[in-house]
């Protein structure tokens, strides 16, 4: 048992017990994530830091203490006080995300019973400060003021709610504070200071808009008007009283109220309570502030106090039981109310009595809304459980109706979707805009567009004409409840296919709407425009004329979210061109707006040119800011070609070095954009320039480490004399990972067993990617024939022997490992391992209910003996009528793959099939291997491409000729099961959104072994099983001119024009796929690393062209990276 120190024991004495014995015990694991994460937002902690704090634990105590006094905990604090201090005004959705990040702050220090409460209270009561930049006692003391009024508002649904919990909480911030916020006075009681100070008030109104608080009704102002007061205006309020109130049914008092009878002299003694019976009517004059009330008065509720009987005190009174429905004339009730579910919150709305409310819900109120008499102008309010309660919401929706002239669905909520995720989001801005996607809980529509309006249960979508979004608080349970309804998984086909046709508010589609027909909304049509028009003719007049002063405002507005990217392409294109060729301008512009500008020309496809001109003025852009270079290097590896890359780098590390050849980060920062993307000769010619000016710089092994792939260049003996004492450090700089590669590339087997005993050198880190890049080697491993016993460093277990003796074909070791039982667990790694060792049972035993019809064979000793035999017959009948067009990419094949790869084909269900046969300008060998086929298939469509372009070039010169109603991709070297097109055109038929189908694949290298894919898995799920409806390139474009990777941009472009819902990979049956280091899938993976990373951030920061495709625009979006370019490229 830990002893305790007499010092915490004293300070900790008046701690509840719980909380002491929580803090009294040694740190555990689970204690420092849970802690780390309440306080420091995060439980990222370095693990040999995590090692070192667990060898000795200190306290909890000990440990929160640091936490809390920590530079990181302070600037959370400081980033708070910030936010409550920027005198802007938030919206609401801003508001939401701003409280967000204060609750993550300060709802830990709220809770009694943990300890941060207590361990910042003792904080707070200190008599110094400690370091510099840490949370001094007094910003203690203000966080402690600050939790206590988020404490105060936990729960609340209303304004009224939280300022009556102050008037009974005695302490007198948040009384202050929330009656400043809420009422726009700051009440005090008597004989209590007055002033909550700005930061307080400010996270109360932040409260307020962040959680969509209700505002106060008539009665709560009327509360507080007659709540007792001094000479001075200060409330005459005590501590609270024990009272006795029966209310009348159907009767609600203020919340305010309440808590003054039990705090004032309202609540001394017995008395009656007399006012309207609020069940008179819910028509919103009563709620007219200044409007005396026509309702007579009675008696709604007794008070039973401790004093003297008191005179009846009239009060106001609200509604505590749901209106009746109202049944209005049609054609002149106020509104319509149509309920898309039995659990709309109707009951609590003002002028219901005013309204006809429709019988039913759903598809039958829809019905009978479609069969009313009345007025095409007449608003109908759409009602939903997710319809806020406030009981103005049916007021503020019919004043916004008509707002517009009555013609068009206006919404309380403007809705962004992201098509490659399904996902909504509330929009964060406050400006009304128009809008094609509305929140149907928040939505009213003219009653003559019932018709026309598509209703998707949570969502309204236009596929003609616009609607209106005008954004205003929300509570947040609706924000809550919108977001889950509105989930991808809660949306149906038709609605996902309706989404679609309706689109984002682009410019183009602006331009198709007649101002003069939308006359209602042609100023928010023309500001849309026009604000879209003066950015761009901004974008154009700065390429004419380039001015410094003209870049911050551009930078932002092409940021906003409502800029439209592809809108502004061409003018953004020439503004960031222009901006390229002004090295003075560019040198001169802040931190923030040159990587921005860097990261946006590095996406757009005008990066060529930018390039270019960056390639004259980068190094003096570069300047003293080594934080430059890589995103400059990484824009140059787009746009330029090698020679000008190499050049343009060149000049770079000469400015570098003559301007600073000795501190370490810029030295560093040079050489890794060199390795990166300059290649070994650059490197070398950089290593010797540092050997001539700064030769005890190589000798930092941070720095050293960018050039360990030297000794491995063929030169490396001419290099490391010119190098002199420097080759040294780098070759000391190689670690256990280089030494393999060199081994393995050699064919050397003693020296892979060499660096094999060295791995327990790498951290977890560098053993897992180390291990990952091994995947595709699998022929060359098996060639070597390591043995891995000893060498599998600690820390993995069983599993990581497994893994190892998998990856580096170690039969000898498997054989053991089954041998002791430790492959009897059925998991997919010990299946894969059984394969490796001549036991493929248990592996195709894993695979068959994927495909039980016709399972996989996995059996033979090279892959053409697996292909031979992996399956028997196809067991679905094929699609009659349907073609399918397939493309086969060739480029030197193999005799014996691509027989059985074209064998496959013919060998389908589905047998109605158009075959294209690309040469991609074999040489005399394959040309003849090509011609041989075409030969004993006649049938085959050839094509030959006239220079080597890749194979989406091939592909791109089939779809022009195809006629199938279908277009699917195979390789030279794959296989496809006899199932394969009927179960893909299975799911295009039982899904007609469906747009991509793809099953998994196995690869299978040259000893008829499984290769593993990403994560170790067996199975991958890349697009190179695609099968696509032919039309889809007519909406989105052909294949991207690039040598690599180009059937995953075209997935990921089909993602973010059509949705991720028109895509699906089916279970089985799965492809095969020849698996050797001389594909090209793997010989770019090894050899063009960094243009594959730099392709993949272009897919992932590209705009979705979901309005683009829509308005017809069919433009392949695709920065290519130089290095992966096809021949045929621009």
């Amino acid at each position: 048992m830990t002893q305790l120190p007499a010092s915490f024991l004293a300070r900790t004495a008046h701690y509840p017990a719980r909380v002491r014995a929580a803090l009294g015990r040694r740190l555990a694991p689970e204690d420092v994530s849970l802690h780390l994460t309440a306080l420091h937002g995060a439980s990222d902690i370095p693990e040999a830091r995590l090692r070192d704090l667990l060898d000795d634990p200190p306290l909890v105590d000990a440990f929160l203490g640091r936490l809390l006094q920590s530079q990181l905990f302070a600037t959370r604090a400081a980033a708070l006080e910030a936010t409550l201090d920027d005198p802007a005004p938030l919206s609401g959705g801003a508001a939401a995300l701003a409280l967000a990040e204060a609750e993550a702050l300060l709802a830990p220090l709220t809770d009694p019973a943990r300890p941060y409460l207590w361990k910042l209270r003792d904080m707070a009561e200190q008599d110094a400060g400690g370091k510099p930049g840490r949370l001094t006692p007094e910003r203690a003391s203000a966080l402690l003021d600050l939790s206590a009024l988020l404490r105060l508002a936990e729960g609340a649904g209303t304004a009224a709610e939280v300022l009556a919990r102050a008037l009974l909480d005695p302490a007198p911030l948040p009384l202050a504070a929330w009656s400043a916020a809420v009422l726009g006075e700051t009440a005090a009681r008597a004989g209590t200071p007055a002033d909550p100070g700005p930061r307080a008030v400010a996270l109360a109104r932040l409260i307020v808009q962040g959680r969509g608080l209700l505002p106060l009704r008539a009665a709560d102002r009327t509360a507080w008007a007659a709540l007792p007061r001094d000479a001075d205006g200060a409330l005459e309020a005590g501590r609270p009283r024990e009272i006795r109130l029966e209310v009348a049914p159907g009767v609600a008092l203020s919340p305010i109220l309440e808590a003054g009878l039990r705090v004032t002299a309202l609540g001394a003694g017995p008395r009656a309570l007399i006012g309207p019976d609020p069940e008179d009517g819910p028509s919103w004059a009563a709620e007219l502030t200044g409007h005396p009330d026509p309702r007579p008065a009675s008696e709604i509720a007794w008070l039973d106090g401790p004093g003297a009987s008191l005179p009846p005190l009239p009060v106001a009174t609200r509604r505590a039981r749901p209106v009746p429905p109202g049944d209005a004339d049609p054609a002149s009730a106020y509104a319509i109310v149509l309920r898309l579910d039995p659990d709309a919150p109707i009951g609590t709305w003002l002028n219901l009595d005013q309204a006809h409310v429709l019988p039913g819900h759903g598809a039958a109120a829809l019905t009978a809304a479609k069969a009313l008499d009345a007025p095409a102008t007449r608003p109908v309010v759409l009602a939903s459980r997710l319809s806020p309660a406030d009981p103005d919401h049916m007021t503020r929706a019919v004043a916004r109706h008509w707002a517009h002239a009555g013609r068009y669905p206006v919404s309380g909520a403007m809705l962004d979707y992201d098509p490659a995720t399904g996902r909504f989001e509330l929009d964060a801005h406050a400006r009304t805009q128009p809008t094609r996607l509305l929140p149907a809980a928040l939505t009213s529509l003219p009653l003559g567009m019932l018709e026309t309006a598509g209703l998707h249960g949570p969502l309204v979508t236009l596929a003609e004409g616009i609607g209106v979004a005008m954004p205003t608080l929300l509570p947040a349970a609706t924000r809550a409840g919108l977001a889950r309804a509105l989930a991808p998984e809660r949306l149906d086909g038709p609605a996902r296919a309706a989404i679609l046709e309706a689109g984002p508010v682009t410019r183009a589609l602006l331009t198709r709407l007649d101002g003069a027909r939308h006359w209602p909304v042609e100023h928010l049509l023309a500001a849309r425009a026009a604000r879209h028009d003066a950015l761009a003719a901004r974008l154009d007049a700065f390429a004419d004329r380039p001015e410094a002063e003209a870049v911050p405002a551009l930078l932002a507005d092409l940021a906003a979210p409502e800029a439209d990217p592809i809108g502004l392409e061409a003018p953004t294109g020439r503004f960031l061109t222009a901006l390229a060729a002004e090295g003075a301008l560019l040198a001169a512009l802040p931190e923030d707006l040159l990587l921005d500008a860097l990261e946006r020309a590095r996406h757009h496809p005008e990066a060529d040119r930018i390039a270019r001109a960056l390639a004259v003025t980068g190094p003096e852009m570069v300047g003293d800011r080594p934080f430059l270079i890589e995103p400059l290097t990484d824009l140059w590896a787009v746009g330029l070609p090698e020679p000008a890359l190499q050049a343009a780098w060149a000049a770079l590390a000469e400015a570098q070095l003559a301007a600073d050849p000795e501190t370490p980060g810029r030295l560093i920062l040079l050489a890794a954009s060199g390795r990166r993307h300059a290649g070994a000769a650059a490197l070398a010619r950089l290593a010797a320039r540092l050997a001539q000016v700064a030769p005890e710089a190589l000798a930092d092994p941070r720095l050293a480490r960018h050039f360990r792939a030297l000794p491995d260049h063929p030169d490396w003996p001419l290099m490391a004399r010119a190098l002199g004492p420097a080759a040294a450090a780098i070759a000391a700089a190689r670690d256990p990972r280089d030494r393999f590669a060199a081994a393995l590339a050699a064919g050397d087997r003693d020296a892979a067993q060499t660096a094999l005993a060295e791995l327990h050198l790498l951290n977890e880190g560098e053993l897992a990617g180390w291990l990952d890049g091994l995947r595709g080697l699998s022929n060359e491993l098996a060639a070597l024939d390591l043995d891995i016993a000893g060498h599998v460093p600690p820390g993995g277990g069983v599993q990581r022997r497994k893994l190892m003796a998998a990856l580096l074909r170690d039969r000898a070791e498997l054989s053991r490992l089954a041998a002791d039982g430790l492959l009897a667990d059925e998991t997919e790694l010990s299946a894969l391992c059984l394969q490796l060792i001549g036991r493929p049972e248990t592996l195709e035993a894993r695979l068959a209910p994927a495909w039980p019809a016709a399972p996989l064979r996995l059996r033979g000793a090279t892959a053409a003996e697996v292909f031979g035999q992996a399956a028997t017959g196809p067991t679905l009948p094929g699609h009659a009528g349907t073609r399918v067009s397939v493309v086969i990419g060739a480029y030197e094949p193999d005799p014996e793959m691509l027989a059985l790869s074209l064998a496959s084909l013919r060998a389908q269900g589905h047998d109605d099939l158009e075959i294209f046969l690309i040469d991609d300008a074999s040489g005399p060998e394959g040309r003849a291997t090509i011609d041989a086929a075409c030969a004993a298939d006649p049938e085959l469509i050839l094509i030959r491409m006239a220079r080597n372009a890749g194979p989406y070039a091939g592909r791109n010169a089939a779809l022009q000729r195809a006629t199938g109603a279908f277009f699917a991709i195979q390789d030279a070297d794959d296989w496809s099961h006899p199932d394969r097109f009927a179960a893909q055109l299975d799911a295009f038929a039982a899904d007609p959104e469906l747009a991509l189908v793809t099953t998994p694949h196995i690869r299978i290298d040259a000893q008829g072994e499984v290769q593993m894919e990403a994560r170790f898995a067996v199975q991958g799920d890349g697009p190179m099983t695609s099968m696509f409806r032919r039309d889809v390139f007519d909406r989105i474009g052909p294949f991207a001119p690039t040598r690599s990777r180009g059937d995953v941009e075209l997935r990921e472009r089909l993602r973010g024009a059509l949705g991720g819902h028109t895509m699906r990979e089916i279970p089985g049956p799965p492809m095969l796929c020849y698996a050797a280091a001389t594909t090209l899938s793997q010989r770019v993976r090894a050899e063009r690393r960094e243009a594959l990373q730099l392709l993949r951030g272009h897919i992932d920061r590209r705009p979705a062209a979901w309005g683009a495709v829509r308005d017809g625009d069919a433009t392949v979006r695709a920065v290519i990276p130089h290095a992966l370019r096809s021949e045929d490229a621009p």
